[in-house]
């Protein structure tokens, strides 16, 4: 039978894995409008005016830093989550902890693809900054890893205390 602290961490486990898949995914991150035309940059695609195309080569190289932390993370997840499912279904209680673990380092290098982003771009100092849907799915990714892989740490315990 499934505790409850399991299926928390299962359900935002599956969360955070599809806000970090959105984020990745995305156009949202740079969003702007110039002489009428409305721009969004993902981290590998590019919109003008809905018309999108894929765009890695003219990135900027802290973009594709940001795309590859964020590309290893979003599989980071996907690992810890493959793993906390075996371990909970087969009551292994070392295997949650080491899904947790990949989970948490995760939701760590999500963060950072996030801060790197945000680094670049307050640098470049765009008056406001144009950040977009796809930023705050990456800081909701990085920082719910964290807090996902703690709640799976939690599920591997044999007892748990009467709060």
């Amino acid at each position: 039978m499934v505790k409850s602290t399991e299926l928390a961490a299962i359900i935002m486990f599956a969360f955070n894995l599809a806000a970090c898949a959105s984020c990745l995914f995305t156009t949202g991150w740079f969003v702007y409008t110039k002489d009428g035309i409305y721009h969004q940059k993902g981290l590998f695609l590019s919109c003008l005016d809905g018309s999108c195309n894929i765009d890695i080569v003219s990135q900027t190289v802290v973009a594709n830093v940001t795309l590859g932390l964020m590309s290893v993370s979003c599989l980071g997840m996907v690992l810890g989550l493959a793993w906390l499912l075996v371990g909970i279904v087969h009551e292994k209680r070392q295997i949650v902890k080491i899904g947790s673990a990949v989970y948490i380092l995760a939701g760590i290098g999500s963060f950072a693809a996030v801060m790197v982003y945000t680094g670049q771009t307050l640098i470049s100092k765009s008056s406001p900054p144009p950040f977009g849907y796809s930023y705050a799915l990456g800081w909701v990714a990085g920082i719910g890893g964290i807090v996902s892989g703690t709640v799976g740490l939690l599920a591997s315990k044999k007892t748990y205390d009467v709060i």
